[in-house]
């Protein structure tokens, strides 16, 4: 029998298959190169006026578009540079001092300063002054700047309590007044959240947007009706053409009711007359309303005389019983023992029964 195949043959044999991998692996790594990696380049996320924005507006959010381009073609084309806002979050309720176009980027320097604002007292004409309101959207707050307007005055109704009585009415107040500013505020910030994503604090409290603030070109005189009748009722801006000219009216402003506009007749006036009555020199007043006696008054004398009448003062020492003479009872004194001392007399003391 022949013999098997000895250790050492078969160290080698596993030698030679270890060796021949690996020279395998050699040849297969050097024939494989890898693929060359391309460097992307970098991108910037630029915010960019949307259109055209005139000098004096409020950037809102809808006059933003965000760009995404490389960095280097934001350089090229001037968009990128050291005044260049890049947060919209800084950008939002800012007002513009001067025209931006459409596509060009917001710079630090084209805003007026933070509390300031457009000066439109420049608008004004010799003669007029700048008084502002504040108006909602819904009453003439979101007309453009230049708008010639009427305003509209609605009185809050007063009691009669320490004054004439002001029903609730409607009157054009002001023609032809022009708008030279309006001045949108921003919208108020979300709250400090807590835990969850909800601000406990804020959670029950409905916050909206503070009304635009509208200032108009008025003379003197105007300016003196706006004041007196802010805060007693609503105003409302109504839009008319700039060329119109129509008859300024004179006299006493002409006001409308509710019931003029319904046609509702007002009630017949309420006839009030009151009659007096004397008897046996006592007086009484009745008051009738429509013809229904309402009140009755009688005066105090008739009162006097149902009142029993006060019993007359007691004559002189009749039945009456004069009030006892004191007595006097001497109140004996104790003698002091000691000798040579002065007894004190019995001193008389009134005893009433």
């Amino acid at each position: 029998m022949g013999r098997g195949i000895s250790a050492g043959t078969m160290g080698i044999v596993i030698l030679a298959i270890l060796a021949g991998l690996i020279g395998a692996y050699i040849i297969r790594a050097s024939l494989i190169r890898p693929e060359p990696v391309v460097a992307k380049p970098a991108t910037i996320t630029i915010p960019l006026a949307s259109v055209d924005l005139p000098e004096g507006r409020t950037v809102a959010l809808g006059d933003i578009a965000l760009v995404n381009m490389p960095s280097a073609q934001a350089e090229a084309q001037g968009l990128m540079g050291d005044k260049t806002m890049l947060e919209p979050q800084q950008i939002i309720g800012r007002i513009l001092k001067e025209d931006l176009k459409q596509g060009r980027p917001f710079h630090t320097d084209a805003f007026y300063l933070q509390g300031t604002r457009y000066d439109f007292t420049r608008d004004l004409k010799p003669g007029f002054r700048a008084i502002s309101l504040q108006v909602p959207k819904d009453r003439g707050g979101s007309l453009p700047v230049g708008s010639t307007v009427d305003i509209m005055f609605r009185s809050a109704e007063r009691k009669p309590v320490s004054g004439l009585q002001i029903p609730e009415v409607t009157v054009r107040l002001l023609d032809a007044v022009r708008i030279i500013d309006v001045y949108e505020p921003p919208p108020l910030r979300a709250g400090v959240r807590t835990t969850g994503g909800i601000d406990l604090r804020e959670s029950n409290v409905l916050r909206g947007p503070p009304p635009p603030t509208v200032t108009l070109a008025v003379t003197p005189e105007q300016a003196a009706v706006l004041q007196t009748t802010s805060g007693r009722g609503e105003m409302t801006l109504v839009a008319r053409p700039v060329d119109e000219r129509l008859a300024a009216e004179t006299g006493k402003r002409k006001g409308l009711t509710l019931e003029d506009v319904l046609g509702i007749e007002p009630p017949p006036p309420v006839i009030l007359f009151a009659t007096e009555l004397y008897r046996r020199g006592a007086r009484s007043v009745n008051v009738f309303r429509d013809d229904k006696l309402i009140e009755q008054i009688k005066a105090q004398q008739e009162e006097k005389e149902k009142a029993p009448p006060p019993a007359p003062p007691p004559a002189p020492g009749a039945g009456v019983v004069p009030p006892p003479n004191p007595q006097i009872v001497p109140v004996p004194v104790p003698v002091p023992a000691i000798p040579g001392a002065v007894v004190p007399v019995p001193v008389p003391v009134p005893v009433v029964p």
